[in-house]
């Protein structure tokens, strides 16, 4: 069982390399508690998803610490784009470093334990193109430091997921998570993608196929990016792919600003102070 993280984004929005800042009281980075959560649950390696050229600072921070067979792919930035292609490429980046089941997470989101133990046992269950999904209530996504990009997901009664609308610029204001781009409402509980995702091998001939597609249409766009979310949406539309919605009830912290930060240092210290987490995650 594998766990993949997606961590070749730029960190635009927050200034600079948020990936591999430290947040944890011995210099911990967000990823580390990402990998000690996935370790505990049964996860047994990690792929990480990075930029050409930033192997050797994610090698330092992770290989002298961590138990666990850690290997890489490469997200490149096209040329004439200031950024990769998206979520969705970065996921078909990683297919030949995917050997069965894996969990697909952002590099800068913290998810807490319970949604790796809920992904790996679901893939447990070896179910081909049944995957599944943690699914975040929207209020408990959001900063307070600017916008955020968010999956918008709507199940059936058996939380069946059915379709995903992918919002760009979601803000509260004023008791309302308003998309400021679209003027689209988003109820306080609608269940959030917060891209961390459980699929079978299967899933990367679909994505395949929808990548090819997006470079047809806009390959030559120097903004346009290829969603995962919105990859799994239209394999739901096509009938190549069913997704279960796993609820995850936890607060999100993330680092999607650079003032983020702080809440999600002293969110882990309480933690750490509770006994969630080791002084030392390794020991």
């Amino acid at each position: 069982m594998t766990l993949v993280i997606m961590a070749a984004g730029l960190g635009s929005r927050y200034g600079g390399l948020k990936q591999i800042e430290p947040v944890g009281r011995n210099g911990e980075i967000l990823m580390e508690y990402a990998v000690f959560d996935a370790l505990r649950a049964g996860f047994t390696r990690v792929v990480c998803v990075i930029k050409p050229g930033h192997e050797a600072g994610f090698r330092g921070f992770f290989e002298k610490k961590i138990p666990a067979r850690i290997d890489y792919a490469f997200q490149p930035v096209p040329e004439g784009r200031a950024k990769p292609w998206g979520t969705g490429h970065a996921v078909l980046c990683c297919r030949d470093a995917v050997d069965g089941p894996f969990c697909v997470i952002n590099a800068d989101d913290f998810y807490g334990a319970r949604p790796y133990a809920a992904c790996r046992e679901f893939l447990s269950a070896g179910l081909p193109d049944v995957y599944c999904a943690a699914g975040f209530y929207a209020v408990n996504t959001l900063t307070g430091h600017g916008t955020v990009s968010r999956g918008i997901m709507a199940v059936d009664s058996e939380n069946n997921l059915t379709a995903v609308n992918e919002l760009l610029k979601l803000k509260r204001e004023n008791g309302v998570i308003t998309d400021l781009e679209t003027g689209t409402v988003v109820p306080d509980n609608a269940f959030t993608s917060m891209n961390l995702w459980g699929f079978t091998r299967g899933f990367f001939d679909g994505l395949e196929t929808l990548f090819s597609e997006f470079l047809a249409q806009s390959g030559d766009s120097q903004t346009a990016e290829f969603y995962l979310p919105a990859a799994v949406g239209e394999l739901l539309k096509r009938g190549r792919a069913r997704v279960s919605v796993l609820p995850a009830d936890g607060k999100w912290y993330g680092v999607t600003y650079r003032q983020d930060k702080t809440a999600l240092a002293n969110a882990i210290a309480e933690m750490t102070a509770a006994g969630i987490y080791p002084d030392r995650l390794w020991g």
